[in-house]
């Protein structure tokens, strides 16, 4: 199925479920709830950028505007920190990497994985296609393992290492391809290639929830509304403009969007729920 069609077909699932999602939480003993505050915990790059556009340019017909979003930065969102914070409570919802959502949801009832929001939001980037030996992944995530063994065959080197060192270990030499967050590889030389080639549709974050988190039904309206604008090329780019750390193009939404096929997902409630 191709993205435009994938893409389509969420947003057609994402108004009903908006729909219903918003009549079974909303309603949910929220005098009894501190509705003031709902803590998301994000990771850097595409994740982060997605949250960063929700609480800063959503309206969603009015949706969040009963309270205020805090971002809470989990840099490295499968790292044991990320899964403290949530089980710790200091956040209410978090964009995590689907391993690290699943072990959440398995190791913890409090939690729910609602869905995913976000496909394709990493690129290959080697500097020459025709001799990768290692390959460098974002420590964690195992569905990267499967990209890069169809990228470069099974006998491929894998090396996990912490995101915020991976541009490194490519640049220093350590690995002959990094598998990283679409943001993260505008610096990064060599040829891009898009996940999409090996694998046609990659999930590469999910959303979870804490329960009776307040007004949930309001929260997934507002990223199915922030997925639907975002994957406009003119909303992308503006948003990358107000979300880099480094001065921007102009020309970012187009590269994403070529590079690595990027898609933002509106919620379609994966996840069993249970409204109560």
């Amino acid at each position: 199925m191709g993205y435009r069609a994938l893409t389509a077909n969420y947003a057609r699932a994402a108004v009903a479920t908006a729909l219903c999602l918003t009549v079974l939480f909303c309603g949910c003993n929220r005098a009894n709830q501190d509705a003031s505050s709902i803590r998301i915990g994000v990771p850097s790059g595409a994740g982060g950028l997605l949250v960063h556009y929700l609480v800063h340019h959503v309206d969603a017909d009015n949706l969040i505007r009963s309270f205020n979003y805090e971002i809470f930065s989990l840099e490295d969102c499968c790292a044991a920190i990320s899964q403290f914070a949530l089980l710790s409570l200091a956040v209410d919802a978090a964009i995590l990497c689907p391993t690290a959502a699943a072990e959440l949801v398995a190791k913890d009832s409090r939690f729910w994985e609602v869905g995913p929001v976000l496909a394709n939001s990493v690129v290959i980037v080697t500097r020459d296609p025709e001799k990768v030996r290692k390959v460098g992944i974002a420590q964690h995530r195992e569905y990267q393992v499967s990209i890069a063994r169809k990228a470069f065959g099974e006998g491929v080197e894998i090396l996990p290492i912490s995101p915020m060192a991976l541009g490194v270990a490519y640049e220093s030499g350590q690995v002959d391809a990094a598998i990283v967050d679409i943001e993260d590889s505008t610096n990064l030389t060599g040829h891009k290639i898009q996940v999409g080639g090996f694998l046609e549709y990659v999930e590469t974050y999910v959303l979870v929830v804490r329960q009776n988190i307040p007004d949930l039904g309001w929260l997934l309206s507002a990223f199915t509304a922030a997925a639907i604008e975002l994957n406009n090329t003119k909303t992308l780019q503006s948003a990358i403009d107000g979300y880099s750390r480094v001065t921007t193009t102009g020309n970012e939404a187009d590269i994403w969007k070529q590079q690595s096929g990027i898609v933002f997902l509106p919620i379609v409630a994966s996840c069993n729920c249970d409204p109560r």
